[in-house]
């Protein structure tokens, strides 16, 4: 499959229809932090790494913030 490259979390969570409170148990945090990081929080590096790896690379390392810092 096709997956569009660096989805953001909310996106990728809506597309596969996975709740917070599911993903947040994968990668090992709680359903508030995933909430803070759709809101636009950073995650540290080790989550980002198992976020990444959860989503085979469609939420990645460059999804978070620097997108945008590199657009301006």
């Amino acid at each position: 499959a096709n997956l569009p490259l660096n989805m953001n979390l909310a996106a990728y969570l809506k597309k596969h229809e996975i709740t917070q409170s599911d993903f947040a148990r994968r990668v090992g945090c709680t359903q508030g932090r995933i909430a803070q990081l759709i809101d636009g929080n950073i995650p540290s590096m080790p989550l980002a790494m198992k976020i990444a790896k959860e989503t085979g690379g469609s939420v990645s390392l460059g999804s978070w913030g620097k997108a945008e810092q590199k657009a301006a």
